[in-house]
């Protein structure tokens, strides 16, 4: 597999030192298959039919979300849009999607829906994702991770290498910016407030510290290296987080116009952010399982035990509170009361997204979509139902 995936390297601005991280951390989108389809481009020509996937239900998918009261959307790859009007029961390929490239993530404002992926891709649909037009795509150019779009229709999309894309209105143009000249000193403005805001969370954190943490960013010597940047969260209209390689975060108070760097416990590349509970307390997931845990943004990260060491991409909410985790080889496990337990599954996949819909689990995968149903927090069923 990994073999396959040095085609996805098309752009070496960095030392090639880095590679065997960069094939880590597209691990998490498993496109050894696509890698190698002379199709693969990112766009349609005009005129040129799109054949339609008999099953893409069950090839690779990406991410999936919710997109109006009833109707989810996944995505993956070469160019693959589903949707499900009945809540996961079935699932319909949308056939007229301009681009055969790899889509890796997907986000929704309204009847609006943006999706990114290889190639500097975006494209969007204003009808709940029927029809879709191309906003950004740059053949060969590096892919995109993760997008959010705000209320007031700007948009940022981050990727590899340090890549993120900007939009005043995410409704038209996208223009490139690059973390390593974005990164600002931390400073102490508005650090006191913070750190009243979090003194009821001590028990997560070693001590109350500076909220922009001086010392989580004084060894940071190669700020202008473009590290890659794999998930966004936004906490509120103002402030964003990002997860990324190599120990790294990063974090905006200014929507997006500067950023400060901080360290996190494990030095590996983290793929996901979720929010974990009121305020600031966020949870962290990425390599080899690990799991950490923060009340304060830039410091106080915490390792949450877990016995696996398979990769974890992706987490959300049940309706009893719990947060369930997914990654490599088969991987789920249920976050509560602090502690993770793992869940056997009867399958070595990997697991990319998840959604929790009218009381069930509904994974998406290298062997696209798999429904499990909850009761009380807990599954009743771990037999294989796939998608339609």
């Amino acid at each position: 597999m990994l073999s396959q995936l040095v085609l996805l390297l098309s752009n070496h601005r960095v030392a090639a030192r880095r590679a065997a991280t960069w094939l880590l951390v597209m691990v998490m989108i498993s496109v050894s298959a696509v890698a190698q389809q002379p199709a693969d481009s990112a766009s349609v020509a005009e005129g040129e039919d799109v054949i339609p996937a008999v099953l893409a239900a069950e090839a690779l998918l990406l991410d999936i979300i919710e997109v109006a009261e009833q109707r989810l959307l996944t995505v993956g790859e070469r160019g693959h849009i589903l949707v499900s009007d009945d809540r996961g029961e079935s699932w319909r390929q949308i056939l007229e999607v301009p681009t055969r490239t790899t889509l890796v993530t997907a986000t929704a404002r309204g009847d609006n829906v943006w999706v990114a992926g290889h190639d500097t891709t975006i494209i969007m649909s204003a009808d709940n994702g029927e029809t879709w037009s191309v906003q950004s795509a740059e053949p060969g150019g590096d892919p995109l991770m993760d997008i959010a779009v705000k209320s007031d229709g700007s948009g940022l999309a981050v990727g590899a290498y340090g890549l993120l894309m900007v939009s005043a209105d995410a409704s038209e143009e996208w223009s490139p910016a690059f973390m390593a000249d974005l990164v600002v000193q931390a400073d102490d403005s508005g650090a006191a407030q913070a750190d009243a805001d979090a003194e009821d969370d001590v028990d997560m954190q070693e001590d109350d510290g500076d909220f922009l943490d001086q010392d989580a960013i004084a060894d940071f010597e190669d700020l202008d290296v473009e590290y890659h940047l794999n998930s966004l969260l936004r906490l509120d209209d103002q402030r964003l987080v990002i997860a990324a390689e190599a120990g790294r975060g990063y974090y905006s108070q200014d929507n997006g116009e500067s950023w400060q760097v901080f360290r996190l416990p494990y030095d590996g590349s983290m793929f996901g952010l979720v929010r974990a509970g009121e305020r600031d307390c966020l949870i962290a997931f990425g390599l080899r399982g690990n799991v950490l845990q923060s009340c304060a943004i830039t410091s106080g990260w915490q390792t949450i035990a877990n016995d696996s060491n398979a990769s974890v991409f992706d987490g959300a909410y049940d309706s009893a509170g719990n947060l369930w985790l997914v990654g490599a080889n088969g991987t789920l496990m249920r976050h509560a009361d602090n502690s993770l337990d793992s869940i056997s599954l009867d399958t070595g996949d990997d697991y990319n997204g998840l959604l929790v819909a009218n009381d069930r689990l509904i994974l998406i995968g290298e062997s696209g979509v798999r429904t499990l149903p909850l009761q009380n927090g807990s599954i009743t069923n771990l037999s294989d139902t796939a998608g339609e």
